[in-house]
């Protein structure tokens, strides 16, 4: 009676509880929304209303108490509702009022939320419609989808639902993945225009993984070494790309690299797809992400012009080491020939002027 006398002055109620007294004595919970009709004289006349049963609702409030509890704890959203696309909401967690950005009144029922998540003329409302009104399986323990929700009038939120079963209400756990997705485009762009850039390097740029299989090659590197891209969709080792008389001494430069922690650079003869051969100069750092090692990117330079050069460079020095020392060897022997001139020339004077020793000499 107290009750409904402060309804006489708020002039309506909403989702007033209380129990109600069946013929045999039993109650039973029901749930009252009313509003007060007034008469031309502005005095109270009567009561229109919906009483509702909610000895269901009840019934399962206490089913669910369990679940309440750790759902509070959960790092993900939560919805536990009656099955069915329309059923009504029993549950939400804090989390999941967060994830949608409304209050714990605003969405009582799964027509609700898809109403207020999705527009009308949106595609994905109806794959949305099919998720909640589907049950899993037997034997299916979950199913999986992916929506965009509506944020400021906008499909800007990612979200990722995933529901099972409890007896006859289903469970929902919700995952904004937005800032995910976000940080994956970001990722992907960012990847794209390190591609770009490392295609336009004129030397080979190359990165592996911890275990030393090649994840990338710029196209400078795939043409050097004779490689298209669909080679890479196998294994390739860095070993595959130096020759095999330098691959003992290749095969621990990935381990000097990890434990010096920072870049090395170590000559070798490559290995070309052909079985060609040139010599390299490879430079190379380790890959660290959060202090784990997951591989190593570096530079493979061609040195065969630089090779050339030396070798041309080489070759001179040996033909001007040559001049030189014949050029020495001819002086020496002009001083030897001028003394011995110079000896004959005072013999000739000492000897008649004519004679058989004369014309010898």
């Amino acid at each position: 009676k107290r009750d409904f006398a402060g309804i006489l002055k708020t002039m309506s109620i909403r989702d007033y509880q209380y129990s109600l007294l069946k013929k045999d004595g039993s109650t039973f919970p029901v749930e009252l929304n009313a509003t007060l009709v007034k008469d031309m004289n502005g005095s109270p006349k009567y009561f229109i209303g919906v009483l509702r049963d909610i000895t269901s609702r009840k019934n399962s409030e206490k089913e669910i108490e369990f679940f309440k509890t750790m759902a509070d704890l959960s790092p993900v959203g939560v919805i536990i509702a009656f099955a069915g696309g329309e059923g009504d909401i029993l549950y939400q967690n804090e989390k999941i009022l967060k994830i949608l950005g409304r209050g714990k009144n605003d969405i009582t029922s799964i027509e609700m939320l898809i109403d207020t998540l999705f527009s009308r003329d949106d595609a994905t409302r109806t794959r949305a419609m099919n998720f909640f009104s589907d049950r899993p399986d037997a034997g299916v323990s979950s199913i999986t989808a992916q929506f965009s929700m509506k944020e400021n009038g906008s499909p800007d939120r990612e979200t990722l639902w995933l529901k099972n079963t409890i007896g006859e209400k289903m469970v929902y756990h919700i995952l904004d993945v937005t800032e995910r997705k976000r940080a994956e485009e970001a990722l992907r762009i960012t990847e794209e225009q390190f591609r770009l850039f490392a295609d336009l390097l004129p030397e080979s740029f190359y990165e592996t993984d911890e275990k030393g299989y090649v994840t990338f090659v710029n196209r400078t590197g795939l043409l050097k070494f004779g490689y298209d891209e669909d080679d890479l969709n196998r294994p390739v080792h860095y070993l595959d790309l130096v020759a095999e008389d330098d691959r003992v001494e290749a095969s621990g430069f990935r381990d000097r690299v990890l434990k010096k922690g920072k870049g090395q650079i170590i000559e070798y003869t490559g290995l070309k797809k052909n079985g060609e051969t040139f010599p390299i100069i490879i430079h190379s750092t380790p890959k660290m992400v959060d202090g784990r090692f997951t591989g190593t990117r570096g530079l493979i330079v061609d040195i065969t012009e630089r090779k050339k050069i030396e070798d041309d460079s080489q070759r001179a020095q040996k033909l001007e080491s040559i001049g030189l020392l014949a050029g020495g060897i001819a002086h020496d022997f002009s001083n030897m020939l001028m003394g011995i001139l110079g000896s004959i020339s005072l013999l000739k004077i000492k000897l008649l002027p004519s004679g058989e020793i004369r014309e010898l000499i």
